[in-house]
This record gives C-alpha cells, structure tokens and sequence, in this order.
C-alpha cells in the first residue's frame, strides 16, 4: 500500500485510540445502538448550495482520499487537517470501508471535518455503501475481512463496532442512505426505485428499526438501493426511467459510486464508459463517481465531481489528484 503523507499520521493514531460509545464490552454481533433520528435523518435534504464535491468509494485508501480532498482545496495540508472548503458540501457516495486497509483514519478524518464544516457554513455528507451496511448486518462475514481486521489491529472489536458501542460504530450507524441536495440525489447505487425522497426516508427508517435490520433486502438485496447496477437499463429505455425516477424523488440529476467498472449505455451518443472513469451520461441525469481509485482496486489514480452552480447555469467537471480538472456536464 502507498505510505500515507506525514501529515495524515496522527489520523491513524485517532482510529487506533478510538474511544468506546456506549456499553464498553464487546456484544454478541447484536445491534444495540438506538439512533436519534432527529439529529441523524434518513435522507439529508439541504436546500440553496453553491459548490458541491462528491466524492465515490474509497475503499479504505486514506492516501487517495486525503490527496483528492487537498486537491479540491477541502481540507488542509498540514497536520492535523482541518476543513477549509468554506461553505461548500461535500458528499461522500459510501464504501468507505473495506478492500484497502486503512479506512479508520478515512473514518477519522470525516468525523473531525462534519463539525468544522458546519461552522464553515458547509457540510460533510457520507451515506451508506453496501459495505457498511453488510459489515453492520453480519460483522463476522468474509466479505468484509479486511475492515475486520483493521478494526483488530487497531484494538477495537468488530462485534461491538457493528454493534454501535464504539464511537466508529455509532458514527457508522448514524450514516444516511440518501442526500438530496436541491435538484441533485446522491445514493451508493442510486436506484430510487420510482420512490420519492420522503418515502425513501421512511422505508430506510423502518428497515433499520425493523427485524432484519441492515441485512434486509432493501439494503443489500441485489435490485436494492445499494446494490443494484445498471438498473436504468429498462425496457421503457433509460431517458425514460430516469426521468420517472427524477420526478419522483423531485431531481434533475442522480449521482451514484458502487460500479468503478466498464458499462454499456444503449441510447446515448457518448457510448460506452470506460472502467475507472468518472462519466456523465444521460445529458446530466446520470453522474457515476465510482473510479476504483483504492489501491486494492486500481482502476484509476482516483477523481472526485465537482459541481459547480452559478446564478444562471450550474457545470460538473471532474477533478483528479493533481488538481486539474476536465468538464463532464453540460
């Protein structure tokens, strides 16, 4: 794995040291966290941004993740990093776990930026991947082995992370499925079903309170939410179904991580997306921002989306680790 720069070292000493919350024993792999749903919604909904970054999966490369938000001049360069994107919202599309094995100090850095973005007048946003939602249904599970045995390393259990009584785990129970930020919806695989934001909301609620909780198909079903690929590919075609889709919710655009690899787009004059690319398809309707940038992956050096809105037209562009950008919509 690449060295994390000096000024990232005090993050991984954060994820080593961190606190418990809640019950200081390990459980069973049993949820026991209760989430505050007031302070923690569903869906973040947030209303007359300005500049948004968005940020796909990171896949536990803490290296990739802090360059690229230096890069889009989020956070400083000096340690210990602090927010310095002003009144920007950044939005991190899930998966921040699992694969590499350094996603703790990724966890860290996040958990310390939220606050700070705040007083900034901005906002940090992760929602939920796949892999957070497996590892909090079944945190003994091969698929996420890797995460388990950085939580290990770093002296913390992953049953009782899983379980919500450690400040990583309760974070990580706190994650919304969504964010729609004015006209633009952000999920990890971005399927919204033809449902609308609120009833999303509500769904995700009962899910997590409900009997399965995080292992219901909602959430990690193959066609869920967080799982499903390529599910604009319809027989209606897929202007179609995106546009039921943005009605619904209401959006004008969905942006989605989850699939860093080759896809096929039938019907729209850009063709296909290469693996690893950062696309906009769909004359803007469709922004996929997952570009296997973790080392475990490698599919590309990494890129993040940037929007940017102005008084009378709003442009995406991409942004990659050293600093230069390429335009994507419209």
């Amino acid at each position: 794995m690449r060295r994390l720069v000096s000024w990232l070292s005090t993050l991984a000493a954060l994820a080593a040291s961190a606190c418990t919350h809640g019950a200081s024993s390990p459980g069973d792999g049993g949820v026991t966290y209760k989430r505050d749903w007031a302070a923690h919604p569903a869906v973040v909904t947030l209303a007359a941004a300005k500049d948004i970054v968005a940020l796909g999966d990171v896949h536990g490369d803490a290296d990739v993740a802090f360059h690229l938000l230096a890069a889009a001049g989020l956070i400083t360069t000096t340690a210990p990093a602090r927010w310095s994107g002003g009144a920007t919202i950044l939005v991190v599309t899930g998966d921040v776990i699992d694969k590499g094995s350094a996603a703790l100090p990724v966890i860290e850095l996040l958990r310390a930026l939220e606050p700070e973005a705040r007083a900034a007048g901005g906002r940090v946003i992760v929602t939920l991947g796949n892999h957070e939602a497996e590892f909090l249904a079944a945190p003994s599970d091969a698929k996420t082995a890797v995460f388990q045995a950085e939580l290990r390393a770093a002296g913390l259990d992953p049953l009782a992370v899983a379980a919500g009584q450690t400040e990583p785990g309760a974070w990580l129970h706190d994650l919304p499925v969504a964010a729609l930020v004015d006209d633009w919806f952000f999920c990890h695989a971005g399927d919204s079903d033809g449902r609308t934001a609120t009833s999303i909301a509500k769904k995700f609620t009962a899910v997590v309170d409900g009997t399965f909780g995080y292992a219901d198909d909602y959430l990690v079903g193959d066609g869920s939410l967080l799982e499903a690929n390529g599910w604009w590919q319809q027989p209606t075609g897929a202007v179609a179904t995106l546009d039921a889709y943005l009605a619904a919710l209401p959006a004008k655009h969905i942006v989605l991580g989850h699939d860093p690899g080759a896809l096929d787009f039938v019907d729209d004059p850009h063709g296909a997306r290469a693996r690893g690319e950062l696309a906009a398809r769909y004359d803007g309707r469709l922004f996929l921002i997952d570009v296997g940038m973790s080392y475990a992956v490698g599919y590309s050096p990494g890129a993040l989306l940037r929007i940017t809105r102005g008084t009378t037209t709003t442009t995406a562009s991409a942004l990659f680790l050293d600093g230069t950008t390429a335009p994507l919509w419209p």
